[in-house]
């Protein structure tokens, strides 16, 4: 197995990095790999994953994101200009430059089938790039699509807001006036759980407006209509203890949501894991990335 960094641009000229793990045999076969809101593309579970792709004969490769870690400065290729980034001020839909940089560079290096794996936000990234880009000619190198943890972003929001009793569409109206005088004005921390702050006022109403389209992606309660305009083979992956998914929609019924779309092949529940999928300390690596072979082979 050879592992190597990478730099990237997105389609928009923001400089990335990722990894790559190659196996020793040539292939034109790899698994694009996004993590979830505030994530990384170097956490062990991804070295997981890397190992038990190359060991397939498949290459993987995990990318940065503009929404990688909480905060961050991202520049752009070549130019004397940034942007904020990193989870508290991305702008969702930015993440399809991201993913069209990272795939226009797979095909550069010679990988013509590709399985896109989103964890977490990354599904819903994953899914809105689809959406998005589906006729596209760099999109015909995907030829799967494998969701970890799609949970219900805006539906587990309003949840989280009751539980604390914060007013949820009180801090909608806060939020758009804040956004409107400065994109990236944080939203005030007393507002918020504590698992949600920092954040823009902005990307705070990514997930919470109705009318989002973040928000709208994997939203249970939903036409999936986004969702069923995919037609390549699907395999979602949930944690049987999802804290995220808990009081908010049951596996079984977000399960029989996304097999409305006839290219949802299967949906595996991984016993006693939560949202991250580690079960007794044990990441399913192995079991996923059976998953997306499949789909290549």
């Amino acid at each position: 197995m050879d592992t190597k960094i990478i730099f990237f641009k997105a389609q928009d000229g923001i400089a990335l990095t990722g990894i790559l793990f190659a196996p020793e045999k040539s292939t034109s076969s790899a698994i694009l790999y996004l993590h979830g809101l505030g994530g990384n593309f170097y956490s062990k579970s991804i070295f997981a994953m890397g190992k038990e792709a190359c060991a397939k004969g498949i290459a993987f490769f995990a990318m940065q994101q503009r929404g990688s870690h909480i905060a961050d400065e991202l520049g752009y290729e070549g130019k004397d200009a940034f942007i904020l980034a990193g989870s508290a001020f991305e702008r969702f839909e930015d993440s399809q430059y991201d993913i069209y940089g990272a795939l226009s560079l797979l095909r550069k290096l010679g990988f013509r089938r590709v399985v896109l794996m989103g964890k977490s936000t990354g599904c819903q990234k994953s899914i809105y790039f689809l959406y998005k880009n589906g006729k596209k000619s760099i999109a015909k190198i995907v030829k799967g699509l494998v969701l970890l943890s799609p949970v219900d972003d805006r539906n587990y929001d309003i949840k989280n807001h009751q539980k604390f009793h914060k007013n949820f569409h009180k801090n909608i109206l806060i939020a758009r006036r804040l956004a409107r005088k400065d994109p990236d004005a944080i939203m005030p921390k007393k507002m918020l759980p504590k698992d949600q702050w920092p954040i823009s006022a902005l990307r705070f109403l990514s997930t919470a407006e109705e009318k989002s389209i973040e928000g709208k992606l994997l939203d249970y309660k939903r036409d999936l209509a986004e969702f069923k305009s995919i037609k390549i083979p699907i395999i979602a992956v949930f944690g049987s203890n999802d804290e995220y998914m808990k009081g908010v929609i049951g596996i079984d019924k977000a399960a029989a949501r996304l097999r409305e779309n006839k290219f949802t092949k299967k949906v595996i529940v991984i016993k006693r894991s939560g949202h991250s999928l580690y079960s007794k300390k044990n990441f399913p690596a192995k079991k996923i990335v059976k998953e997306a072979y499949a789909i290549l082979s």
